[in-house]
């Protein structure tokens, strides 16, 4: 009796591991994901048309409410294979809410562009200031600044790029003499560290006597960088221009300058010229 109970007590273990079995094997396993599938976007990448890149970007508190907003410099790059975009655009957006603010930088491109964020017009309000190295052989360097405390506007753009506005020709005794129009001065620059390819161009003779009239002009910014000379949180701006005399890798000094926002405009508050004391083209 007790041999048959035990007998019906295995049986119906093994049946019920039967089941079992069958109940598990009956299921669906999830399917793994495909490894053909692009990986996920992160949420705050906007979708640009195509072509479109993003090539820099900050948070900032850039308006009167305090709130921090995303910041994209945006670009179109014609050529994939390479670094160069054009159509730049700064897209602001609260990750609040859905709308975004586009300000267009027109008739500019360049190379490797970066933002900066701080306060430029007094307002005690950050504003974005855009460097775009153009990628010429002058070395030229485009600025944009964007205020956004109220509409947004471009505070400095193409003509303000210009930067310091002189006019040079060469002079007797191996000097380049600078009038600068703003201050009506005019500078004289020693060009003795470059006599002998001067000498060799005929421009002069060995004594330091003008061969020939030859001009010579002063390129835009080729450095633009924010400095707070005030120490009062506005930021004003430090600028370097290249002085060019026979052609324009023919470098006779520089330009620097220190310039401040004041009454919606932008004003040189110094200016230097300086001599090239040693070539470093020629010092190889």
């Amino acid at each position: 009796m007790i041999r048959n109970f035990n007998r019906m007590l295995i049986a119906l273990s093994l049946l019920l591991v039967l089941i079992l079995i069958a109940g598990c094997t009956g299921k669906t396993a999830p399917t793994p994901p495909s490894s053909n599938l692009p990986p996920a976007k992160p949420v705050n990448d906007p979708v640009l048309p195509a072509g479109y890149v993003i090539l820099d970007r900050q948070v900032g508190n850039i308006t009167s409410d305090g709130k921090p907003r995303d910041i994209l410099l945006i670009g179109r790059k014609p050529n994939a294979n390479s670094n160069f975009t054009d159509d730049l655009s700064l897209l602001v957006r609260d990750e609040t809410s859905p709308n975004a603010v586009t300000v267009k930088l027109p008739n500019v491109g360049g190379y490797d562009s970066k933002l900066f964020v701080g306060e430029f017009d007094g307002d005690k309000i950050n504003d974005v200031f855009v460097t775009i190295p153009t990628g010429g052989s002058g070395g030229i360097m485009e600025h944009r600044i964007v205020t956004f405390s109220g509409e947004p506007k471009v505070i400095f753009g193409s003509s303000e790029n210009k930067g310091i506005v002189a006019a040079g020709r060469f002079v007797d005794g191996f000097k380049f003499e600078l009038r600068e129009r703003s201050t009506e001065r005019t500078v004289a620059i020693d060009l003795i560290s470059k006599m002998n390819t001067y000498v060799k161009a005929n421009l002069y003779d060995t004594t330091g006597k003008l061969l020939r009239q030859q001009s010579g002009s002063v390129n835009p910014f080729g450095e633009l960088t924010p400095v707070d000379i005030g120490r009062d949180g506005t930021y004003e701006l430090r600028g370097q221009q290249r002085i060019t005399g026979m052609y324009n890798a023919d470098t006779v000094g520089y330009i620097y300058s220190i310039w401040k926002y004041e009454n919606s405009v932008w004003i040189p508050k110094q200016i230097e010229a300086s001599s090239v004391l040693l070539d470093f083209a020629m010092s190889k």
